[in-house]
């Protein structure tokens, strides 16, 4: 006897195929929406999901990616869930059909079949475990999240971060740029200068920075280090 697929079936698979071109050619909001739409089609389908969280991660929309990656897990939690009531079950029918007639072969068969399903669900829990251990190191890969520019030039080559906090040296003109992560965006505050500045003081050759303070070092004639402190009410 030949099997054959179905339509939806063939339908699934070619939209697949199509979401993982489109992938392979950094086509990611096309890859984005076809891969949506999979996961509405077949809600437990974590192939759908991973490739959702990664074509949003790409695209630059972490909370999105966040929220697609997380799916996995809650789908794996799910059939755990799933596959411990099942074996509860199958405890208790295999006491109730004991109970009723140890030589029922009726209830030894109906037992072998809850057994049989238990054996299926912890399986597929394994395969789905698996799977999104997969996911996560996949999801794990460093990605470029910004780039920091300042308008009147050079921002330096001596960096501190820091609690949602950069700031960035630039000995040669004798400043810090200090930037503050804000709403999903690293934003400049900040161009930091010493008080008492001099030509070639060295402002900017070492920082170091936590949520409220940041201190530039300056090496030059002044060999001094500043101290700033972030004012909220100012």
């Amino acid at each position: 006897m030949v099997y054959r697929e179905d339509d939806a079936v063939r339908a699934l698979k070619e939209r697949t195929r199509e979401a993982v071109a489109l992938a392979m050619e950094g086509r990611w909001k096309e890859a984005a929406a076809i891969n949506r739409e999979l996961t509405e089609v077949e809600p437990a389908g974590l192939d759908a999901w991973n490739r959702l969280g990664k074509a949003l991660l790409e695209m630059g929309d972490t909370k999105g990616a966040r929220g697609a990656s997380a799916k996995p897990a809650e789908i794996v939690s799910n059939a755990q869930l799933q596959a411990t009531h099942l074996e509860s079950v199958c405890g208790v029918v295999r006491k109730v059909f004991a109970g009723l007639s140890r030589t029922s072969l009726e209830a030894v068969r109906q037992t072998k079949e809850f057994e049989q399903t238990s054996l299926s669900a912890r399986q597929r829990m394994s395969q789905l475990t698996t799977e999104t251990e997969s996911a996560t190191r996949t999801l794990h890969a460093w990605v470029e999240e910004a780039v920091l520019q300042w308008a009147g030039g050079s921002l330096g080559s001596t960096v501190a971060i820091s609690d949602g906090v950069i700031v960035i040296g630039n000995r040669w003109y004798n400043a810090a740029h200090l930037f503050r992560f804000d709403e999903g965006t690293w934003r400049h505050e900040a161009e930091l200068h010493a008080s008492d500045a001099s030509e070639n003081d060295g402002f900017g050759t070492s920082v170091s920075a936590s949520a409220h303070v940041v201190v530039v070092g300056a090496p030059g004639p002044n060999e001094a280090a500043y101290v700033y402190r972030f004012d909220p009410d100012l």
